[in-house]
């Protein structure tokens, strides 16, 4: 790469209108253009005329100025080297070396083209079988792959391929399915859970999965909230253990699906410490054969107990959110954005379309009590939940995908009528607000929400202003020092167990900073009313006591529900939506067309 570079920059200097002019240069400039002797210029200029790339014409006698032609397509060079790039696992940087040294449109339509074909499935042919890799490109950046830590979806996602819990939860069934465990049991109060291990299940490094490594991951989390109900527990064989609880739980079984559950090999945690979590070792279907901050490669693991993947390797890349993707005509904003899926949004008629219920996913603003400042009053949030627009919202991002949001759940309440500004200037009357600015934190995936939310807020005279974190460093920023507002959203793979998270975790919006003394109260208390409710019928209308405590004291500013979408080449098969509203990797296969390798 270092004489392609060398190259462009000779053309940015020469400044030539088109190949094969001649220039006038002196081998003094060149080494200036090249940052080296003039010596060291003479070698590069050999390497370039090897290359085709100029003719070297150089002066006679002492004192005579030399000639360059520069003969390759600059273009073609900048393209080249990109393309370089995305192949060995640096994407950004391809795309931000087309936007930096690229000159022509032409030159970045074509990488334009060739990048959207890079991206998708391939299959390539190896010696004794075709290998199937996927590639996707990934805007929300990997924090945490400690399963206790994580907290965005992508984190989530990208866990349930590595790891595996005891058991899973399934939407569909409304039930817990086993996993590492095929069988569980409790005593008639529901105090004592015993839970029994499959056999032969590897870890990625074919060890073995025994109750030891059960016994060791939950007693790591023994001090994480959302395991609170944990009193003790312990191995009584190889492949049985017994969990102890504070109190009963007759649904306990849902709490150890939880990802944050997910099994670790002891040996190799008590080995490595914290740098375990740099390339993990789990249970999962895919291990980890590669990982930059640019790059994940999961490959097959082909011991995985509920049978191997049907991709052979998938490559995740991560495109950074500050690359000024607009500014190339790259047709990335085709691409599923957030979601570490598979799926290319196209509306022609080429690609299939995958859309499931906005029912699990939630937007909402939640208000930082522990922050001075007029969100403490209930009228003031009152007014500011009246004067959201959200029709005019949804016309204005023009996302079909939305949906009004006036609870946890979609269409458990009716809509809020337009707003009444005469009725909203009297709530801020009576609130006494008075004129002071409010800092609202986002992150860039819905800075257009925000900056809407802003501009309706203006119009009654309430300064909000945004502040805007990457997607990958917004918790990190809100953890630190929280602003008055947050702008938050949730998905409820768990359906109403989620609650359990949503409330006690301290990296939720309750859990941070929302509930005052009293509402924090009752929710604690209806968490212990769900643990003893045996229907999820009884839990859910637990879920609805508290979304509507939350929603009349205006804890909660609830936005939108969002739907699930995936548009994806009818090539590929096995797509369907998790719990997260993710494409799961494990089922997803490639259908053989004429002339594929076999």
């Amino acid at each position: 790469m270092q004489l392609e570079t060398h190259y462009m920059n000779l053309s940015d200097a020469l400044d030539v209108a088109r190949a094969g002019d001649r220039t006038p240069v002196t081998l003094e400039r060149l080494a200036h253009v090249f940052q080296c002797t003039e010596r060291n210029a003479k070698f590069i200029l050999r390497k370039m005329e090897e290359a085709a790339w100029i003719a070297w014409h150089p002066g006679r006698g002492r004192g005579r100025t030399s000639e360059i032609e520069l003969l390759a397509d600059r273009e073609r060079i900048v393209e080249e080297v990109a393309r370089r790039l995305a192949e060995q696992g640096d994407v950004r940087g391809a795309i931000r070396l087309v936007q930096e040294r690229g000159r022509l449109p032409e030159g970045a339509e074509r990488f334009s083209s060739w990048l959207n074909d890079f991206f998708g499935f391939s299959r390539e042919d190896r010696s004794e079988r075709a290998l199937d890799t996927l590639r996707v490109p990934v805007y929300d950046q990997i924090g945490s792959l400690d399963p206790a830590r994580i907290y965005f979806v992508g984190e989530g996602h990208l866990c349930r391929q590595i790891f595996d819990t005891l058991v899973k939860y399934c939407p569909e069934q409304e039930d817990v399915v086993p996993r590492l465990a095929h069988h569980w049991e409790s005593d008639a109060e529901g105090r004592r859970w015993t839970a029994y291990l499959r056999k032969g299940a590897l870890f990625h490094h074919k060890r073995e999965l025994t109750a030891d490594d059960v016994v060791f991951t939950f007693e790591r989390l023994r001090r994480h909230p959302n395991f609170g109900l944990l009193r003790g527990v312990a191995a009584l064989h190889s492949h049985v253990v017994e969990f102890e609880l504070n109190e009963p739980c007759v649904w306990f079984p849902r709490i150890l699906g939880f990802d944050g559950a997910s099994i670790l090999p002891r040996d190799l945690l008590e080995q490595r410490g914290d740098a375990f979590f740099d390339e993990p070792v789990g249970t999962g279907p895919f291990q980890i054969a590669r990982r930059t901050d640019r790059l994940c490669v999961l490959d097959a693991f082909p011991h995985y107990f509920l049978g191997r993947p049907h991709l052979d390797r998938v490559e995740m890349h991560f495109i950074s959110e500050d690359n000024e993707l607009p500014s190339l005509p790259i047709r990335l904003d085709l691409v599923q954005k957030g979601a570490c899926g598979l799926a290319f949004r196209d509306d022609s008629e080429q690609y299939a379309r995958l859309r499931t219920s906005s029912a699990r996913s939630c937007r909402m603003l939640t208000f930082n009590l522990r922050q001075p400042g007029p969100q403490h009053d209930p009228l003031f949030r009152q007014a500011l939940d009246e004067l959201i627009d959200r029709a005019a919202m949804l016309a204005a991002l023009g996302d079909d995908r939305l949906r009004p949001a006036y609870g946890f759940v979609e269409g458990a309440e009716s809509a809020a009528p337009s707003p009444d500004p005469d009725r909203i200037r009297s709530l801020l009357e009576r609130s006494g607000y008075d004129g002071s600015t409010l800092l609202i934190d986002s992150s860039s995936n819905r800075a257009k929400e925000t900056q809407l939310i802003c501009e309706f807020a203006a119009r009654y005279g309430i300064a909000l202003e945004p502040r805007i974190s990457r997607f990958c460093d917004f918790q990190s920023n809100v953890d630190r020092q929280p602003g008055h507002i947050v702008y938050y959203s949730v998905v409820m793979e768990e359906g109403e167990a989620t609650f359990v998270d949503f409330v006690f975790s301290p990296a939720s919006a309750v859990g941070m900073h929302l509930l005052d003394d009293a509402h924090r109260a009752m929710a604690a208390d209806l968490m212990r009313r769900m643990y003893l409710e045996p229907t999820a019928e009884g839990r859910w209308r637990c879920v609805d006591e508290l979304s509507e405590a939350i929603r009349s004291s205006h804890a909660m500013v609830f936005l939108f529900h969002s739907a699930f979408d995936a548009y994806f080449d009818p090539k590929i098969g096995g797509v369907e939506h998790n719990a997260l509203g993710m494409i799961d990797y494990r089922h997803v296969w490639f259908k053989v067309a004429e002339g594929d390798p076999c």
